[in-house]
């Protein structure tokens, strides 16, 4: 794992890049943001803290980035890659990874 040190007001990942990592938030805050479709600022949909992750939905789903996620204090985050992360699911056609999908699904359309 890749440790990432972000400061308040980065951007971890934008709309539209490739789910290349999963992200683990050990120290401080990111925020998960939308875009608005109405052209707007992006809406926050999430803060995450220590012990939760970020980024998991496009690794799943093998599909680019449908969020923007910031800092929202000098954070700490562990940073995993897509191939590894797969493989502790069981693969991109395993069990864990397949249940996740059907998991993560539903609500990728929130965020």
């Amino acid at each position: 794992m890749q440790t990432i040190l972000l400061k308040e007001g980065d951007t971890l990942y934008s709309v539209g890049e490739a789910s290349d990592c999963v992200y683990f938030v050990e120290s401080g805050e990111v925020e998960v943001r939308r875009a608005d479709e109405s052209g707007g600022d992006p809406i926050p949909v999430a803060v995450l803290g220590r012990g939760e992750i970020v980024g998991e939905m496009g690794v799943i789903n093998g599909v680019p980035r449908s969020t923007t996620t910031v800092a929202v204090e000098n954070t700490v985050l562990a940073a995993l890659d897509r191939n590894t992360f797969l493989k502790a699911f069981g693969g991109e056609d395993g069990l864990g990874a397949v249940s996740y999908t059907h998991l993560t699904l539903p609500t990728s359309d929130l965020v």
